[in-house]
């Protein structure tokens, strides 16, 4: 029961770095859910940093905080501040970010400035913004006119991981070399005039109010005398495990560790007492204070990548009280288009989101799974949504059609019970059904209120890929492809079969025109000098003669690396792949197959995370990530500066 489901855990990519040579660029213009890194309020607005930009809620309602919209960043938005109208954004390698945000419901971008490293924390004090960048250091930044942001001078640490700012003074926070006091008196040439380390610590972050500094390490609160440059000393250590962030309100530092948020009274530095803590199930990345209120992010689910956000009542400190939440979906694993919706699983059924506009993206529809199942390789068509319900108690698979005509309320057509599926392929009213151990079901669709069984094709082993086009359908095995007549569906019959050579896996097939794609990994282990080499590539069939089909074509995708989807637009294939070694970096390619006997490369995007994805209207794709759940990119030439 290994293979209980053929699943595509298929991941995406949250933003798209193209290589030079590349004459296209993948834009995220939209997004949904994904991690939470920072989070801060103004008004009835709070700001969370994320994965996917800057997500702005409205927690006017504390009760019922809402998503209003999210302004994509194009990498990971890992911390923000709020100046007025405006939010600067730490937007990880794209530097600085500035966003009008006067209309909360509608960002804005007015400029932003790409530095050297990788923005970690941002500070803004009057026309000044201070990025700490890991080891690129401190940028000091002039943001007089937000349009045109300049780089004033940068100032070189060890690996500076957060910065507070007071009177001409930057305190940063620089890893295991500990405290750096920065004179920014002269905003050109900054200059050191105080440093402090602790052996064995890495500072990570800090707060400075009237010459004490409340730093944080992994496990420890250090809270230090500055009072004397000459001579900084700690004046007590409070400990707590794995400390994320800290903020200041009058006499109490409120201390982030991974899962809760501890209230600590002040009123003597010397002696910081625990008035009471919030706990939650969650793994929290960020909060912030406002009154008697406090907003924490956080993620959740299996992999933590789901975002969260919790608004607590603080104004007791000793008893916390949860107002209300915000969760983001559980992660999906499939997503189908049919704009202006998109249809996704995860674990608890199907979603459906209205994503007319990509930058408010909004659920209006939502079809439970039975208790116990969950819904899987799901597609659309006329308006029906065709899936395979697991049922992981009585171990049944159930085909299902469910009514999307009306998005706001799915509803189910028919059931068909069909067990030990490995997959689904709907093509012309037909679902065409790979089963275990081998064969594959043809089953009639005509009337999606009542399904019926046509005919069952048996083959010699299972079908790990199956697609159907027109009157044939291609059922690849291991290493083999049969081309099935299905003219007459209550009848299939064997056409043709082509087999690759030995040491050859089948992974992915699509077949458009006359022609099918295989894609297969190859392992050689014919010897110990190359055992474990592999790679994977794509073997263009000729497949207008059935009965014989032949190559016509190679490409050969790398070495060493795992195909995750593989869909085809025009004459191209867009491959997602990431590499199994080093740092699994992982890339979307587009091949030009126009002329089969020399696919070419025609653009290549460097990713971050595996994916899977869908086609919509206009060069958009929309895509699953793995920590980024569902991002909304467009394809377009790319502009000359």
């Amino acid at each position: 029961m290994q293979f209980k489901k053929l699943i595509f855990l298929l991941f995406f990519i949250p933003f798209l770095l193209t290589f030079k040579s590349s004459a296209q660029e993948l834009k995220l213009i939209g997004s949904y859910g994904g991690e939470f890194y920072d989070i801060k309020v103004s008004g009835n607005y709070a700001y969370v940093a994320g994965i996917n930009g800057l997500s702005i809620f409205d927690v006017s309602d504390s009760s019922s905080p809402e998503l209003i919209t999210t302004f994509p960043t194009q990498d990971k938005a890992k911390a923000v501040f709020i100046a007025g109208d405006k939010a600067y954004i730490a937007a990880n390698s794209k530097g600085l970010v500035i966003v009008d945000i006067s209309a909360p419901s509608s960002p804005q971008l007015l400029g932003s400035l790409k530095i050297s490293g990788y923005a970690k924390d941002v500070f803004v004090d009057g026309n000044t913004a201070y990025i700490a960048t890991g080891k690129a250091g401190i940028k000091i930044i002039d943001v007089t006119t937000p349009e045109a942001p300049k780089l004033i001078s940068s100032y070189k640490t060890f690996n500076a991981l957060g910065l507070y700012v007071v009177e001409n003074t930057v305190y940063v926070a620089d890893g295991k070399k500990g405290l750096q006091i920065v004179d920014v008196s002269n905003l050109g040439k900054p200059k050191l005039k105080s440093k402090y380390h602790e052996t064995y610590l890495s500072f990570k972050g800090l707060i400075v109010s009237n010459d004490i500094a409340y730093i944080v390490t992994e496990d420890e609160l250090l809270i230090s005398d500055l009072s004397d440059l000459s001579y900084i000393y700690s004046i007590n250590t409070y400990y707590a495990d794995f400390i994320r962030k800290i903020q200041l309100s009058e006499n109490k530092i409120y201390l982030q560790t991974s899962n809760a948020l501890q209230i600590l009274d002040i009123t003597d530095p010397i002696a910081p007492t625990c008035l009471g803590t919030y706990e939650n199930n969650s793994s929290q990345s960020g909060f912030s204070v406002s009154e008697s209120t406090a907003y924490i992010v956080s993620t959740y689910g299996d992999n933590f990548n789901n975002g969260k956000l919790d608004i607590i009542n603080i104004s007791d400190p000793s008893t916390p009280q949860l107002l209300g939440t915000y969760n983001a979906p559980e992660s999906p694993y499939m997503i189908c288009v049919s704009e202006p919706f998109i249809y996704f699983n995860n674990g608890d059924g199907i979603t459906i989101m209205d994503v007319s506009n990509p930058a408010n993206t909004s659920t209006i529809g939502k079809y439970a799974a039975d208790v116990n199942s969950y819904i899987d390789n799901i597609s659309i068509s006329d308006n029906i949504i065709y899936g395979i319900n697991y049922d992981n108690e009585n171990w049944t698979d159930t085909l299902v059609a469910i009514d999307v005509s009306n998005p706001l309320t799915p509803t189910l057509l028919s059931s068909f019970e069909d067990n030990e599926t490995r997959g689904l392929f709907i093509s012309d009213h037909k679902a065409y059904v790979p089963k275990w151990p081998s064969g594959f079901d043809i089953i009639d669709y005509s009337n999606p209120s009542s399904p019926a069984l046509l005919s069952s094709f048996e083959t010699d082993v299972e079908i790990v890929k199956l697609f159907a086009t027109g009157n044939k359908a291609y059922a690849c095995s291991l290493n083999k492809m049969q081309i099935v007549d299905i003219g007459n569906p209550s009848k299939p019959k064997l056409l043709g079969t082509y087999s690759l050579p030995p040491n050859r896996e089948i992974e992915n097939l699509i077949v458009f025109g006359e022609k099918a794609f295989i894609q297969y990994l190859f392992e050689i282990s014919d010897s110990d000098a190359h055992r474990g080499k592999k790679y994977s590539a794509i073997t263009v069939i000729d497949v207008s003669k059935p009965s014989k089909p032949k190559k016509i074509g190679e490409y050969k995708i790398g070495n060493n690396l795992i195909v995750r989807c593989i869909k085809s637009l025009d004459n191209n294939l867009y491959i997602s792949y990431y590499k199994d070694h080093g740092n699994y970096s992982s890339y979307l390619d587009i091949i030009d197959f126009g002329n089969p006997k020399y696919p070419k490369c025609t653009d290549s995007f460097n990713t971050r995370n595996s994916f899977f994805f869908d086609f919509g209207a206009d060069g958009k794709i929309f895509a699953i990530s793995n920590d980024a759940d569902i991002q909304i990119l467009e394809l377009s030439k790319k502009q000359k500066n």
